[in-house]
């Protein structure tokens, strides 16, 4: 794709017109591209260059095939994956734009040599024509002054030498010769900057890409109550999930410098066996938080608040005693995935 603007998660009115410029924009770049490379595979010296870039990313596809059908790995489902094929794809879209580019210009500058041949060719024409015609009126006036110089020398002097017609050039061809453009961006690559600079402007400020499971909002629900600790159980599978507890965390972490100095701890919890392993996991986990706190269980896409337990114990900080947190119905969100809120309170004094 050559260009990315806000498509994502926007209104009809700006989402229409984004993805048409889009597809338009990348559509004319693929086709210089290919151009540009067709008439790169005419030049010897580097078609040997091209031939190994193409190898390269045929070895690129076989291995991804590989991996998919042999491996048994399903990277197709990560989109993100395709960068191991930039090294490849760059140069040879550098390549394509630098020499269609290049095309466009020799064959910009032969029309317009053209153009000027012709314009001199016609006028040229005109002056010899001009020429031509006054150059006949003074052979036929010297003819006959010469005709009546001859008549009247006959009648003095029969055998008189004739004097010589005046002689008249015929007007070259002006030679123009055609001088070659300095360097400059050809359309093509001009055009790739300019989309690439402002894509790359977008996506900073992240209104391109959006993220499936909003660490924003998700820190944003996590963090309503300032006043007191937060302890998140981030319940997992794959390496997939715990990078999506970290990014909830770094979320976190940059809302807490305007909440004050109050506390907050992730614990990541293996679910792999059964939902009753991993709230064990939680029990047993060691934290240094201060009661109360409030206690974030973020389960697997598709879990109900009712398939949660009324109940979580956690461990009371510092101590081998345990605090039971009950279930706050209320403070259910889903984002994706569920996160539930269970409440911790200050244990009695006789506890």
């Amino acid at each position: 794709m050559g260009i990315n603007l806000p498509v994502e998660s926007q209104p009809l009115a700006i989402a229409i017109p984004a993805a048409t410029v889009m597809l338009c924009l990348s559509g004319w770049l693929g086709w210089c591209i290919l151009q540009g490379l067709r008439h790169s595979w005419q030049n010897v010296a580097l078609r040997h260059t091209l031939q190994l870039f193409y190898l390269l990313l045929v070895s690129l596809l076989l291995q991804s095939f590989a991996i998919v059908y042999i491996l048994d790995k399903d990277i197709t489902a990560i989109p993100r994956y395709n960068f191991i094929s930039y090294p490849v794809l760059l140069p040879l879209f550098a390549i394509g734009l630098t020499r269609e580019g290049k095309r466009q210009k020799v064959e910009g500058k032969r029309q317009k040599a053209e153009g000027r041949r012709q314009k001199a060719g016609e006028k040229a024409e005109g002056r010899r024509q001009k020429a031509g015609e006054k150059a006949k009126g003074r052979r036929q006036k010297a003819g006959e002054k010469a005709k009546g110089r001859r008549q009247k020398a006959e009648q003095k002097t029969p055998n008189s030498p004739t004097p010589p017609l005046p002689y008249s050039p015929t007007p070259s061809l002006p030679h123009s010769p055609t001088s070659p453009l300095p360097h400059s961006l050809t359309p093509p690559l001009l055009t790739a900057l300019l989309a690439g600079l402002l894509s790359t402007c977008f996506v900073v400020h992240g209104i391109v890409f959006q993220k499936g499971y909003h660490p924003h909002q998700v820190a944003q629900d996590m963090t309503q109550f300032p006043e007191q600790s937060l302890l998140v159980a981030v319940s997992y599978q794959s390496l997939q999930e715990v990078a999506l507890g970290l990014s909830f965390a770094l979320e976190v972490e940059k809302r807490y410098p305007q909440l004050g100095e109050t506390p907050a701890h992730f614990i990541f919890i293996d679910r792999s066996n059964s939902y009753a392993d991993a709230w064990q996991q939680l029990r047993l986990a060691p934290h240094a938080l201060s009661l109360p706190l409030n206690l974030w269980a973020i389960a697997s896409p598709g879990m109900k608040t009712k398939d949660y337990p009324p109940t979580l114990t956690v461990r009371r900080p510092n101590r081998k005693a345990r605090v039971t947190c009950a279930i706050a119905p209320d403070y259910f969100h889903r984002i994706g995935f569920p996160y539930q809120l269970f409440q911790c309170p200050l244990p009695q004094r006789n506890q």
